[in-house]
């Protein structure tokens, strides 16, 4: 039988082992492990109430914020993929990156809904769009509104080769690629760095491509 290797399983052990500590603070609203996994548990039952669920695309247009981390842990509740997208993009390349995508779902910071306008109006087929403010959007959902009536829903198993993540290059020489970043590629990102600490090596490479999280830089050379 294959692990259960989502990444919500992150969530999920620190709420079983410190619920009460804190996983996020933002102005004056902090979040425990169990406040986050309540939230997360609320939007992805909001998602999966419109149809989003296993292998679909939810974007997500946001600048740092706690909303960020709840899209993020409920796209991977209901099986979704998450893909991330850069603000600074004009709306034809937005427009582009959820087109190739295609996109179900788009979690849209209330600051960026003109480009998000601008780039979704003329989008063909359905798309869910979220926006995360504490005013009603025309044309959006408030984010704070998804789940708030509906019903639970248990979380989907995902395996190692499941996507968790899309990201797309920038596409400077060419259009933008969508990068797939599965589960098993998190779990060993996160497990490398204690490899790398408890191994003796030697190593002739150049390091300053890499960083300190799994790697090195000038900072950080390698032990010998």
């Amino acid at each position: 039988m294959q692990p259960d290797m989502s990444w919500l399983g992150v969530l999920e052990h620190h709420v079983r082992r410190t619920p009460n500590k804190p996983i996020a603070l933002l102005g004056d609203d902090l979040v425990t492990y169990r406040g986050m996994a309540e939230r997360v548990a609320a939007l992805a039952a909001g998602l999966r109430e419109r149809g989003i669920g296993v292998g679909d695309v939810v974007g997500l247009l946001s600048y740092n914020s706690i909303e960020f981390l709840v899209t993020m842990f409920a796209a991977n509740h209901v099986g979704a993929i998450m893909m991330p997208i850069n603000w600074r993009l004009a709306p034809a390349e937005l427009r582009f990156i959820l087109e190739h995508a295609r996109a179900r779902a788009l979690v849209c910071d209330v600051a960026l809904i003109e480009l998000a306008n601008e780039a979704t109006d003329l989008l063909e087929g359905d798309l869910v769009r979220v926006c995360v403010s504490t005013d009603i959007v025309a044309g959006w959902e408030r984010f704070s509104d998804l789940g708030a009536e509906s019903l639970p829903t248990s979380r989907a198993q995902v395996h190692g080769d499941d996507v968790h993540r899309l990201m797309y290059t920038s596409g400077t020489t060419g259009r933008p690629k969508g990068v797939m970043i599965t589960h098993a590629n998190l779990a060993w990102k996160n497990y490398a760095p204690g490899l790398w600490a408890a191994v003796p090596r030697r190593s002739a490479r150049p390091h300053h491509h890499l960083d300190d999280r799994g790697g090195c830089d000038d900072r950080h050379p390698p032990r010998v």
